[in-house]
C-alpha cells in the first residue's frame, strides 16, 4: 500500500487541486482522478489562478509513503509552497 498523489495542473505545471489517498497499486489509484474531477466540477476549476491556463490535466504519482498520516506533514507543506 503506498500513498497517491494526484494534481489537476495546468499546462504551465501549476497545481490547481489536489487529492491524496492510499491505494494497492497504480490501476486502483486511477479513482483519483474521478475524485478530482467531480471535485474540480463541484468547485467549478475551470482554469488556473495564476497563470489564466484552461489546459488542465490530471497527473497521479505513486509517493514514497505507506499512510496519510505519515505523508499529511509533507502534503502540508508542500502545499504552502
Amino acid at each position: 500500500m503506498k500513498v497517491y498523489l494526484a494534481q489537476l495542473k495546468c499546462e504551465n505545471n501549476h497545481c490547481v487541486l489536489a487529492a491524496a489517498e492510499v491505494y494497492s497499486d497504480r490501476d486502483d489509484a486511477e479513482q483519483l482522478s474521478y475524485t478530482l474531477g467531480h471535485e474540480a466540477g463541484r468547485l467549478n476549476a475551470t482554469d488556473c489562478g495564476l497563470c489564466g491556463s484552461t489546459t488542465l490535466h490530471i497527473d497521479i504519482r505513486e509517493t514514497p509513503w505507506e499512510s496519510l498520516k505519515e505523508a499529511r506533514p509533507h502534503l502540508m507543506a508542500a502545499q504552502l509552497e
